[in-house]
């Protein structure tokens, strides 16, 4: 038996003796105090006799408690003791057969590595192998391509420098034509009437780039009963068709003092350069001035006219003159145009010719919507009469029908023939299928009413809406 079972089974034990002695010793109160005085001496006794063998049947069981607390607390300890015997060898046991399972693992595990390590190396072996395989396979390839590559490309570069030394070679020779053609061109330049027609060449083909060839005119003559001509003259459209009027554009090209004053440039030589200068500018103001005197005819040119300077450093040096662009403008009425001034300025008057053309054509747009106005009103009158001449034929149609039925209300008590009597009678092969008569075939003398039964017009109105007799 446990301890704490025994420990419980006293303590229960001593708890039911209190009680019992608690409750003897209330009853013999109790009793005491209800009788007499012997009563009470005689209880008393008796209670305490009572109490005395209480107390020494307890002290008895104390003392056979006692017996068994020390018979248990001997079983306890030869237990306990037993039981430490027993651990004690079953941990030697358990620790020798821990060392002798550790043992066999140790050897297992000994053996397994050793296995692996031994697969590990032949494999490692093996992949040494291959990769030795691979690379020197690799190798090979990687020489073969290289070798292809290298020998490709050196092949190409070869190729493209063949090409190049070629190309280079044809270079030379194009720059050899370029300086001859320079040369000649220099050559043809020195002639005045060459440099004439250079500059007429470059304008006219200004000119047939942006304009038409009916807005402009070549070797224009200003002045009617005059023998001087200018290269080119633009067609100034007006107001009117017979408005209008001409701008003269005439080129000239001072190569020789712009040459002077370009060396003088070259040279450093600024006194040079200024003299040159001035005869480039005096040479083109002696050109303003004669274009101004032959070519300016207001009104039939505008009052001033066109330089035309073939090339842009030229136009360029002119202008870089402080004042003498506006100079020419205001005394000789010609303004100074180099290619690309001259290409926006016709740019120019061709949006301007076409804003123009624009406004004459939304005057002819505004008549003919007019004109189309009133015949639309013509039309709407045509069309009014057409509704009124269907609207009469409608009631005249719906009259038609209402006589013929009561013609049908007349014929109600007729017998009808058969259909081939019928069809003999009349001289007809199938109504069904019987072509509309014609109003022209109708014998004259039809009245009205049956006349409208048979064609749907009555004889004075006979005619279709719309036929030329309506018209009329």
């Amino acid at each position: 038996m446990p301890d704490s079972q025994i420990l419980y089974l006293f303590v229960t034990l001593s708890a039911t003796t209190v009680v019992l002695l608690v409750v003897l010793i209330a009853l013999v109160i109790r009793r005491l105090s209800a009788g007499s005085s012997e009563d009470r001496q005689r209880h008393a006794e008796q209670v305490q006799t009572a109490v005395q063998e209480a107390v020494g049947q307890m002290q008895g069981r104390l003392a056979t408690l006692n017996d068994d607390f020390s018979r248990i607390d001997n079983l306890i300890r030869t237990e306990l003791g037993q039981n430490r015997k027993e651990a004690v060898f079953q941990d030697e046991q358990l620790r020798a057969s821990l060392t002798g399972a550790l043992g066999q693992n140790r050897d297992e595990m000994s053996r397994q590595l050793g296995e692996i390590r031994t697969t590990m190396e032949g494999r490692l072996q093996q992949l040494q192998q291959e990769n030795a395989k691979k690379l020197e396979e690799m190798r090979l390839t990687v020489d073969e391509k290289l070798s292809q590559t290298v020998e490709r490309r050196f092949t190409e570069s070869f190729t493209l420098i063949s090409e190049r030394l070629e190309a280079v070679q044809r270079g030379l020779g194009e720059m050899r034509n370029l300086a001859n053609n320079v040369v000649d061109l220099k050559n043809v330049l020195a002639n005045v009437k060459s440099r004439g027609n250079f500059g007429e060449y470059q304008l006219g083909a200004i000119l047939e780039e942006i304009l038409s060839p009916e807005q402009y005119e070549k070797t224009f003559a200003p002045k009617p009963r005059s023998q001087q001509r200018v290269e080119f003259a633009v067609r100034m459209p007006g107001r009117g068709e017979g408005d209008g009027v001409f701008l003269p554009i005439d080129s000239k090209f001072p190569l020789e003092d712009y040459q002077l004053l370009q060396q003088a440039y070259e040279a450093g030589d600024n006194a040079e350069a200024e003299a040159a200068r001035r005869k480039l500018m005096e040479r083109v103001k002696r050109f303003a001035l004669d274009v101004r005197d032959k070519y300016l005819n207001p009104p039939r040119t505008t009052d001033f006219a066109i330089l035309f300077l073939p090339t842009e450093g030229l136009y360029a040096e002119l202008l870089r003159q402080a004042g003498f662009a506006d100079t020419m403008l205001r005394e000789c009425k010609v303004l100074l145009a180099g290619p690309t001034t001259l290409i926006a300025l016709l740019s120019s008057l061709q949006i301007g010719f076409q804003t123009l053309a624009i406004e004459k054509r939304s005057v002819e747009v505004g008549k003919l919507l007019a004109a189309v106005k009133k015949e639309f009103e013509r039309f709407r009158s045509a069309l009014e009469k057409i509704d009124q001449r269907l609207q009469q034929a409608r009631k005249e149609i719906g009259d038609a029908t209402h006589r013929a039925d009561r013609i049908q209300t007349r014929l109600k008590g007729i017998d009808a023939l058969p259909s081939a009597e019928s069809e003999l009678l009349l001289g007809g092969d199938n109504p069904d299928n019987a072509p509309a008569s014609d109003p022209d075939d109708l014998p004259d003398d039809l009245p009205d009413d049956l006349l409208q039964i048979t064609t749907g017009r009555s004889g004075a109105d006979s005619h279709l809406p719309g036929d030329p007799e309506d018209e009329q």
